[in-house]
């Protein structure tokens, strides 16, 4: 029976980290569909202006 309680809590522990994971992995995605459309407004408006905007600064970028 300790092999079936052991792996039962195993199992729940894994279902619990997969949801937290999946949680943050959601918000991740939003985030980045949010910025990235935000970016290439940015890009093409520079394009359209004549040149290449400057190389991102990823201390900017992920906000360290």
């Amino acid at each position: 029976m300790k092999g079936t309680v052991e792996q039962a809590w195993k199992n729940r522990l894994k279902v619990i980290r997969a949801a937290i994971r999946l949680k943050y992995s959601i918000d991740a995605d939003n985030e980045l569909n949010r910025v990235m459309d935000e970016e290439k407004k940015k890009f093409y408006k520079s394009v359209q202006m004549g040149r290449l905007p400057e190389a991102l600064d990823m201390k900017k970028v992920t906000g360290a």
